[in-house]
């Protein structure tokens, strides 16, 4: 018979080494699914010691100790969904002192794992091979093993975390004021975990005010329930005000993005947010349940605004000092094309256009 790419898939699905669904991507990129059994353990070792009050000789001291900046009194909030396991980023604001200028400034947190993962050890080669956690349908192939990650190396709440931070004024168009210090600081923070859902009921709901004595209820939130991240939620006032300022900040550096020729600004209308999840199931066709679902968050709502805009932020903040260090840093980008105003007319109304 001809041999082509699909009768050679057939072939090695008929002889089972393939499944119907293998993913020839991750064959073809020869990504790492699995661990060693030295990396296992270590990882296993680390995360044994980092959750005891008397921790192994091996047990990696934190090189940072030093000039960790204690941000522990600032509310720091991490945002994301219901199902995150791994969380590595957290939002602050913090309001400053009329000796020291006024004004607030913007805190962005990200997980810091060289506090337990040594620079030229093994865990961290094999991360730098990784190179990134990588997100399919089916699950997570992790850059760390998953009790590392959604462990120590996480941003946990009710514990004192390692972060990496970067705390930047804005000036009043939204854009990065240089008149006053970019700082990127190892950090310790105290994070509060909330879902996109339920920010965007608190800052939405007209009936929320400071000093509410009762809980929100996310029961009835564009027929959601508690599963999906939109359970029950007490904030304190100053809290709110942390949420409220952050809220505002992030739509001054959309707006200033937008001016400046982002695609929000030729776009306004965002994308629809969709949830793509595989699971095994027997008695599923070829084995796989699939379900498809919108994301949790309102179409637009603030609290993906929030998180999107400071992340942002923080990218062009290290891209700052890398560039006044001469310091090389990896980015990505998409290539842009002119559009006449005739094809954007011929696009229809929507996301396309």
């Amino acid at each position: 018979r001809k041999v082509t790419a699909e009768s050679a898939r057939a072939l090695m699905v008929q002889s089972g080494l393939w499944s119907v669904h293998e993913d020839l991507e991750l064959l073809r990129l020869q990504v790492p699914t699995e661990f060693s059994e030295e990396l296992t353990a270590r990882a296993a070792e680390i995360v044994r010691d980092a959750g005891s009050a008397e921790p192994t000789a091996d047990f990696p001291v934190d090189p940072d100790a030093t000039s960790r900046r204690d941000l522990s009194t600032l509310h720091a909030f991490a945002i994301d969904e219901q199902s995150t396991e791994e969380v590595d980023d957290a939002i602050s604001v913090e309001e400053l002192p009329a000796d020291d200028g006024g004004g607030v400034r913007i805190w962005v947190h990200v997980a810091d794992p060289t506090r337990y993962i040594p620079l030229g050890g093994p865990l961290e080669a094999e991360a730098r091979r990784r190179g990134s956690s990588i997100y399919l349908p089916e699950g997570t192939i992790p850059m760390f093993q998953m009790d590392l990650a959604r462990g120590p190396l996480s941003l946990r709440q009710g514990v004192a975390s390692c972060a990496l931070s970067f705390g930047v004024q804005l000036d009043p168009f939204g854009a990065i004021d240089h008149s006053q210090p970019l700082i990127i600081t190892p950090s310790r923070v105290q994070i509060r975990r909330l879902t996109y859902v339920q920010v965007d009921r608190l800052l939405h709901d007209p009936f929320t005010s400071f000093g509410m004595a009762e809980p929100i209820s996310g029961a009835d939130v564009d027929g959601a329930s508690g599963n999906d991240g939109s359970a029950d939620v007490e904030v304190d006032d100053s809290e709110m005000v942390s949420l409220r300022l952050l809220g505002s900040l992030s739509l001054a550096r959309l707006e200033h993005r937008a001016d400046r020729g982002s695609i929000e600004g030729i776009s306004p209308e965002g994308l629809p947010d969709v949830s793509i999840k595989a699971a095994r199931a027997r008695d599923a066709p070829d084995g796989w349940e699939v379900s498809v679902s919108m994301g949790g968050a309102r179409a637009g709502g603030v609290a993906r605004r929030m998180v999107t805009e400071l992340m942002l932020l923080a990218g062009e903040v290290a891209a700052s000092y890398g560039r006044e260090h001469c310091v090389p840093l990896p980015y990505r980008g998409q290539t842009y094309r002119d559009i006449s105003d005739e094809e954007i007319a011929d696009c229809p109304p929507g996301p396309c256009r």
